[in-house]
């Protein structure tokens, strides 16, 4: 498996299902910006729908249903996903933290759900909310960086040495917010945007 990051506002899905994990994945995408969205959950797609998304998704259908909408899909080219159903995935979704700009995913192709979200649980009690202010913080220094003519060999320097100088990986500081930069009195206390935790089965 090779992790990618998507940008689903450019890409075309078809979104085919029923139930709760139907509603629950139409939440998930837009959430992440999905807006090329081709929903169906009353009547299934046809082939020539099918064929004009990139990526098709099936959630909370039976396994017959599936497989045939994932080998029409495959057939004209179309990346799969059917939750719950592996061996019709072309990919997986990870089990991931979203902390404003900040996106920590966590897989085990498929071995082991529980524990990815257990990874994952364990992951978002280091790096909390505030963690979405604190990359928002480090932008605004690189940006600053740059803009003095600093290089990019130069700027990565710079911005090791700011994390190093803040704490900000230490483990307390990670666990806490500890660091005097960052202490949760100090930050704002405006709700950080799109701070989420999901966990993904397929």
């Amino acid at each position: 498996m090779y992790p990618v990051s998507l940008d689903l506002s450019r890409i075309r899905i078809a979104l085919v299902g029923s139930g709760e994990a139907f509603a629950r994945r139409l939440k998930q995408l837009h959430d992440m910006g999905a807006t090329q969205l081709s929903v169906h959950d009353d009547v299934l797609p046809e082939a020539y729908e099918i064929k004009q998304a990139s990526i098709l998704m099936v959630a909370g259908l039976d396994y017959e249903t599936s497989a045939v909408l994932a080998s029409i899909a495959k057939l004209q080219g179309v990346l799969v996903n059917a939750e719950d159903m592996p061996d019709l995935c072309d990919f997986h979704f990870n089990s991931f933290i979203k902390r404003g700009d900040l996106t920590i995913a966590v897989s085990t192709a498929g071995a082991s759900p529980a524990l990815s979200q257990e990874i994952r649980s364990y992951i978002a009690r280091r790096f909390g909310e505030e963690w979405g202010q604190i990359v928002s913080a480090v932008r605004k220094k690189r940006l600053s960086w740059k803009e003095q003519g600093l290089d990019n060999g130069e700027v990565a320097d710079r911005t090791r040495k700011y994390i190093k100088d803040t704490g900000l990986l230490d483990d307390e500081a990670a666990l806490h917010a500890t660091s005097a930069e960052y202490h949760p009195a100090k930050l704002p206390c405006a709700p950080v945007p799109n701070s989420r935790v999901y966990d993904n089965i397929t």
